[in-house]
């Protein structure tokens, strides 16, 4: 992906990256919703779901090569479920490597999804590997 072409949604300071990332193992995370929410607002409306994220751990004196360091898939319901449509919608982000800003986080909409942009429940299983 080139940044060059795109503006970033929105960025994250470094503690929010943390956040989400977790132990950086590119492990997903769960995050709460109310915690989602104060990262960036529209992750708390009432139709969220849930926000499943992962990343990598930041090497200090690392090479900035804007490169992807990590992943949001928002899943939301959907608010007006046409008829044959699933009820749920994913929708990815992709955290680049900080800059003056904090880390640019774009918004890619259906796209590389882990789960099916029009999922159910039972979709959901590929971001739980436990899940039975």
């Amino acid at each position: 992906m080139s940044s060059e072409r795109l503006h970033p949604s929105f960025y994250l300071s470094e503690e929010n990256f943390k956040t989400l990332v977790g132990p950086g193992d590119w492990k997903i995370n769960e995050i709460p919703l109310d915690l989602a929410a104060e990262i960036k607002d529209h992750f708390g409306i009432d139709s969220s779901f849930c926000l499943l994220t992962s990343g990598t751990a930041l090497v200090a004196g690392a090479p900035i090569d804007h490169s992807a360091v990590g992943g949001i898939d928002w899943i939301r319901q959907e608010d007006r479920l046409r008829p044959g449509e699933k009820p749920l919608n994913v929708y990815h982000y992709v955290i680049m490597q900080t800059t003056d800003k904090g880390h640019p986080v774009f918004y890619l909409g259906k796209k590389d999804t882990v789960a099916p942009h029009w999922s159910e429940l039972e979709d959901l299983k590929v971001y739980f590997k436990d899940w039975k």
